[in-house]
């Protein structure tokens, strides 16, 4: 009698929404204990930002080795929910997947509405400049 054992293959796609989610939730944390006062909508979107520029880089890194990939689905869904501006940071800053147009059309048009979205939020929390919304 064979002793058969199974072996439980992870999807990568799980793999890297438990990273994405992890880094979300300890950029919100961070952002929290240090811009105590702001509204929940505004950190939610600098620990997005954070969130956006680790996993740019992240995937930068792992595509320099050849490994799995941070799918796109993850850079959209962490646009979208506030990280427009972290993701194209990132873009920047790591030089990576700057060479897809639609990708940066489309970021700058999240980013856009998100700033709207901030601005609304920030005037009516009565925060008139960058100083007084960092607390100085």
């Amino acid at each position: 009698m064979h002793n058969r054992q199974t072996t439980h293959h992870i999807s990568p796609y799980k793999v890297y929404l438990w990273v994405s989610v992890i880094t979300a939730a300890v950029s919100y944390a961070a952002v929290t204990l240090i811009f105590q006062h702001l509204l929940i909508v505004l950190r939610a979107f600098l620990a997005m930002t954070l969130t956006g520029v680790v996993l740019m880089g992240f995937d930068k890194q792992i595509a320099g080795k050849g490994g799995l990939r941070v799918p796109e689905i993850i850079f959209w869904s962490v646009a979208a929910l506030g990280g427009a501006l972290g993701v194209f940071l990132g873009m920047q800053i790591f030089r990576h997947k700057t060479r897809k147009p639609q990708f940066l059309f489309l970021l700058l048009g999240l980013f856009v509405v998100q700033l709207f979205i901030g601005k609304m939020v920030a005037q009516h929390l009565g925060i008139t400049s960058l100083r007084a919304l960092l607390g100085g």
